[in-house]
């Protein structure tokens, strides 16, 4: 049966012509016209959107799918064959212009919206279209302006911003030194404004804080396509993601950095964080200020193409610092911080290569036909490679593990050092890698699975040029990483005991990216980092927050891809009912709430910040220092003097 349910959400997701998370009745005629899901036109009746009913419900249809194939096991078999088949008979669609991005689609509350779209409503539209930095700044700075001449009291629902009311019920009781800062000026910096750079911003904004954003880049331009584990997918769906992102979880589980960038940095300027781009870090030191110690924060200016330092300099003041700023983090290697190897050993960590190429998806039917590779496959099933991982998304997604040897040997490097790479030869070999993917892909769907099968058609990657990331050049890349792990000797830096810099990320925690647990478990750290950062203002100090922060960093370390956090997370989510039956409750029972994606749908998130929400082990050990017993915190003890 759940083999028979993948491939029913597999048809279903190449049925979604456009990408964008949802089904019209245009795209689902083949279903229409067969008799076993559909015995009559009443019965598709059913399942059309009550808001539009030229788009089909994708919960309802997936419930009655599902259903069917329950109790019609062979029917459904037979039933899903001969779609396939219908599949493999079409001429291939136009596809979409794949110059431009899938996630500027339209957001989901406004293709509902009858009426014309008013001045508002089209800025909203451009906000949650927009991707790249520039076009974001752009359009939020107008809708801001906008905003400001519309009464926001009228009594009327305010479409998609209703959304983001769950921001601020999300901010937890007023800490005394954040409250405060909104009149004192005081701010928090956060260095990089990758993925998880922007999460713990965002956080610390939900805390009051004003936070701003440091990043060396002025553009979002890595192509990397992501791994969502279940409890970071449903975080950010209970921020509104399908709002910013309308094709947010069109591909299930993994989505592309640039586009979670462009999600986190919408959430982020609705919180009022404040960003400044092409300011790379220099320094930093302890100062003293008339009341208290403060960090001088001392960025440069670099050119966006070459990254290159101008000589301009700017010199700010903060409470305290996040360092978000990667691996070979800046501010760790300012502070003199050492990374070691989480095995322990002390020997140099094993390095790999890694080979990355994007081609084009001109999402036409052949592409979506393609299968994904998202667990691995290795060098007994494709030579040449040790590992190799496909994804789809806003392009054809390969990474693969390579020997130095095999790279040597294409002409693609000719040292170890990885200089100097022939872009031309790296193609080369690229497409015959991806080449025998797809042989591979064709006898195991044609020995196996019959009339499932996959015919790739032969020209398909020579119809399918390299992608060009947003600056314009080859989305290909040859990049070393540790096979062994590392992460940083501690995960935050005491000038004093009042003045801390905390790290997460991968300035903190080297992921291993082939088992797709950086950005899920990089969100984990987020919380703990912002964790630390609260309890620290609420008066904690010296070796206990170091203690609190050490302690909530070996926590995290115990979860990784084969647990997936089991017997370490508490559950993230309560299951809610369908609409018109939140009245019924019924205790154990979970409530189903699946889309075609084969998703669950938004539900009640649970995780926050605080870990006796995620953690089984604070959970159950309620006596661990979470809440400092200082009175008042450190912003009280100075106004009193």
């Amino acid at each position: 049966m759940e083999v028979l349910q993948d491939r029913a959400r597999r048809l279903l997701r190449i049925l979604d012509v456009n990408h964008d998370g949802r089904l019209s009745v245009e795209e689902c005629a083949c279903l229409q016209e067969d008799s076993w899901l559909f015995p009559n036109d009443a019965s598709f009746e059913q399942v059309l959107d009550s808001t539009d009913r030229s788009f089909v419900d994708a919960d309802l249809l997936w419930s009655l799918l599902s259903d069917r194939l329950e109790s019609d096991a062979t029917g459904g078999e037979e039933w899903l064959r001969k779609q396939y088949r219908l599949l493999r008979s079409r001429q291939p669609s136009s596809g979409i212009d794949v110059s431009k991005s899938f996630t500027g689609s339209k957001s989901l509350y406004w293709m509902r919206s009858k009426s014309a779209l008013g001045s508002l409503e089209k800025l909203w539209e451009d906000f949650c279209s927009a991707l790249q930095v520039e076009d974001i700044d752009q359009a939020f700075s107008a809708l801001w302006t906008s905003m400001q001449e519309v009464q926001l009291n009228s009594s009327k629902p305010f479409g998609p911003f209703e959304a983001y009311s769950k921001l601020l019920q999300r901010m937890p009781l007023s800490i005394p030194r954040f409250q405060k800062q909104l009149d004192s000026g005081e701010k928090l910096a956060v260095i990089g404004a990758g993925p998880i750079g922007l999460r713990a911003a965002l956080e610390l904004a939900l805390l009051g804080a004003e936070v701003h954003v440091f990043d060396s880049r002025a553009s979002f331009s890595r192509m990397n396509i992501l791994k969502l584990w279940d409890w970071a997918a449903s975080d950010l769906l209970e921020l509104g993601a399908k709002h910013l992102l309308p094709n947010f979880l069109t591909y299930m589980d993994h989505i592309g950095i640039r586009e979670l960038q462009a999600l986190l940095l919408k959430l982020c300027l609705l919180a009022k964080v404040k960003f400044h781009w092409n300011s790379a870090f220099k320094a930093m030191s302890k100062i003293q200020s008339p009341v208290r110690e403060r960090l001088q924060l001392v960025t440069q200016k670099v050119l966006t193409q070459s990254g290159k330092p101008t000589g301009q300099e700017d010199v700010q003041t903060f409470s305290s610092l996040v360092a978000c700023d990667g691996g070979k983090s800046k501010v760790a290697e300012h502070l003199g911080l050492k990374r070691h190897r989480a095995d322990g050993q002390s020997e140099e960590p094993r390095s790999e290569i890694a080979v990355v190429v994007n081609f084009q998806n001109h999402k036409e039917v052949e592409d979506r036909l393609l299968v994904e590779c998202p667990r691995g496959a290795t060098s007994d099933e494709i030579p040449l490679v040790k590992r190799l991982i496909y994804l789809q998304g806003e392009t054809h997604y390969f990474i693969m593990t390579v020997d130095l040897d095999v790279l040597m040997k294409h002409g693609v490097v000719a040292s170890q050092d990885l200089v100097n790479v022939n872009q031309q030869n790296l193609e080369i070999l690229a497409r015959q890698v991806v080449e025998l993917y797809s042989s591979e892909v064709r006898r195991i769907y044609s020995e196996h699975d019959g009339a499932f099968g996959v015919d790739i058609p032969r020209d398909f990657w020579a119809r399918r040029s390299v992608a060009l990331d947003p600056l314009g050049r080859p989305a290909m890349s040859v990049f070393s990483y540790h096979a062994d792990l590392t992460w940083l000797s501690q995960p935050m830096y005491l000038f004093d005991e009042n003045l801390p810099v905390f790290f997460a990320g991968d300035a903190l925690r080297e992921p291993f990216w082939p088992m797709g647990e950086g950005c899920s478990r990089g969100f984990m750290g987020a919380f703990d980092t912002v964790w630390a950062v609260r309890c620290w203002a609420k008066g904690l100090r010296g070796t206990s927050l170091m203690k609190l922060r050490r302690s909530l960093f070996d926590i995290a370390s115990q979860v990784n891809p084969k647990n997936y956090g089991k017997d370490v997370f508490l559950p993230y989510e309560h299951a809610a009912p369908f609409a018109g039956l939140e009245w019924l409750s019924v205790p154990g029972l979970r409530w189903p709430a699946w889309g075609f994606d084969g998703r669950k749908r938004p539900m009640k998130y649970i995780f926050t910040v605080d870990p006796r929400t995620r953690y089984i082990s604070y959970k159950e050990n309620p006596e661990e220092n979470l809440e400092p017993d200082t009175a008042a915190s450190l912003m009280c003890s100075t106004c009193s003097k």
